[in-house]
Formats: C-alpha cells, sequence, structure tokens
C-alpha cells in the first residue's frame, strides 16, 4: 500500500474520533444544562472555559459536570482505562452528602464469586441479621452495630435495594458512587440516575437543603 494512502486513512481515521469526541462533549454540555449542572473542560494544569475543545483528540476524561442537585452535590466524569483492545470507558457518578456517616461503612452488590466463597473471598464482610438482604450485598464498616441498626431500617432496605439492584452502586461513609461502562450520553439514564440516587441519599444520610 503506497504511504501516501496510509498516511490518508491515519488522518482520516484521527479526524472521525475527533468528531466523535466533539459530538460527546456537546452532548454533555446539554446534559449538563438540562440537570442545571455546571460542565467543565479539564486542561492538562487547570480548568478552562467549555468553549469546545482543541484538535487534540481528548479522551474522555477531559470534563466533568459537578453541581448541587436536590439536596447533594454530584460530580459526573469519565475515565478510560486499559490501552489498545482492551480500553474500555466508564462514565463515574458521585453523589455526596452535607452530613456524611460517623462511621466507616461499604455497601455493594455481591457478585456471582463473592456468593460461591462468602468469607474466602471478603473475610471483613459481616453479616446484618436478615437473609435477603446478606445474601444480596456485602457490607464492611468499623461499627457492626450501628452499620446494623442502618441496614435493618425498613426505609434504608427500600433504598439500598432500588439503588443497588445492579452492580457498580457503591454506598460509602461520605456518599454514593456509581460507575457504569460505556460513554453514556442519554440524558433520560443520568435523570433517572440521579434521582434514585438523591432519594437514596437523603434516606440513608438524612435530608438536608443546601
Amino acid at each position: 500500500m503506497p504511504f501516501a494512502v496510509i498516511i490518508l486513512i491515519s488522518l482520516l481515521f484521527f479526524f472521525i474520533r475527533y468528531m466523535y469526541a466533539k459530538a460527546d462533549l456537546e452532548a454533555m454540555k446539554f446534559i449538563a444544562f438540562e440537570l442545571g449542572l455546571e460542565f467543565q473542560s479539564i486542561e492538562e494544569g487547570g480548568i478552562s472555559s467549555s468553549k469546545g475543545i482543541e484538535f487534540g483528540f481528548n479522551k474522555p476524561s477531559n470534563w466533568k459536570i459537578s453541581g448541587n442537585y436536590e439536596n447533594s452535590f454530584v460530580e459526573i466524569s469519565a475515565e478510560t482505562r486499559g490501552s489498545g483492545r482492551s480500553q474500555r470507558s466508564y462514565i463515574i457518578i458521585c453523589m455526596l452528602p452535607t452530613n456524611p456517616l460517623p462511621y466507616r461503612i461499604e455497601i455493594k452488590r455481591k457478585g456471582i464469586i463473592e456468593k460461591l466463597f462468602k468469607k474466602v473471598i471478603n473475610p471483613k464482610d459481616f453479616l446484618i441479621g436478615d437473609e435477603k438482604f446478606d445474601n444480596t450485598f456485602a457490607v464492611t464498616g468499623n461499627d457492626p452495630e450501628e452499620i446494623r441498626k442502618l441496614c435493618l431500617n425498613a426505609s434504608v432496605q427500600k433504598v439500598i435495594y432500588n439503588l443497588v439492584r445492579i452492580s457498580g452502586f457503591i454506598i460509602l461513609q461520605d456518599g454514593i458512587y456509581y460507575e457504569e461502562e460505556g460513554f453514556i450520553t442519554n440524558l433520560d439514564f443520568y435523570t433517572l440516575t440521579l434521582s434514585r440516587m438523591s432519594i437514596a441519599v437523603d434516606t440513608i444520610y438524612g435530608k438536608k437543603i443546601i
């Protein structure tokens, strides 16, 4: 294949990649506007105004969306992991309450391997005392008594089941975190996810208007 053709194909590939990246950023700006949040482009060395992107084939992780949502602070970002054919993009959402819990805690949905091997995989997990809950979620923390009280509360259990019914959600002392593979530009996804997370934050950490 002539060298000029190879160069032309390479330039075409990078141009298409650039156009996709530009379209993705415009979609995220629209989502930020619809959610009443702030979109920020992050350049090397700091944050710049979001008037567009330079011809540098920026990765999805060169932006973030943040601001107050309902009674919490939310931040949405992207992360690219791996390289070559194994490279994957992830959308990451964290929602932080105004009042974190007074103890360390981690609640996440158990995977199939965790259910099969239980204590071998997670020796620090402890039981809440509710068979269905214990079979569904892995719970760790530094105050088992208070964590059991929290997790046995009917209202708290309801929002945890509703929120952590799929893997990717983690409930921690300082907020709720979620990640999903792919670069998601669907407004309905963010509207639904943030609504569910907001209800969970209000129930688990307590509501306090910002």
